[in-house]
């Protein structure tokens, strides 16, 4: 089984490449499939900068913006979806991955005068 743009070259295919830019949710249930496809046992192409890294990718940018539907859909999955050892995996380490997007991409930057006090708690003299 392979997608038709498949090469046994080391570049990575336009179709695959383009697959790593979507950002529409409503696409979020295709690019799953298309990431359980990529870790089902004799998949061609199921290297990691194949298909299995733009479906990850792809879903990393939906996150960005539905952050909470991409988690729900990867929890879905592990919980209700029969998926071999690499899919589960795949899933366990994408969910990593989005949170911690989640995290550099919602923090807050912290003022100087805060960080200071962090650092140095009482104030240093010297003399």
């Amino acid at each position: 089984m392979r997608i038709p743009d498949y090469s046994d070259s080391d570049n990575l295919a336009e179709l695959t490449e383009a697959i790593r830019y979507i950002t529409h949710v409503a696409l979020l249930p295709n690019l799953f499939a298309l990431l359980i496809l990529s870790c089902t046992d004799g998949f061609v192409d199921g290297r990691f900068f194949g298909l299995m890294g733009s479906s990850i990718r792809a879903i990393e940018n939906i996150a960005i913006q539905n952050f909470e539907e991409v988690i729900r859909t990867i929890t879905y999955y592990l919980d209700n979806e029969p998926i071999n050892e690499k899919g589960k995996l795949a899933l366990v380490d994408l969910l990593e991955q989005v949170n911690n997007l989640h995290i550099v991409n919602t923090d807050k930057p912290m003022r100087f005068q805060v960080a200071q006090k962090i650092i140095c708690p009482t104030p240093i003299s010297i003399v």
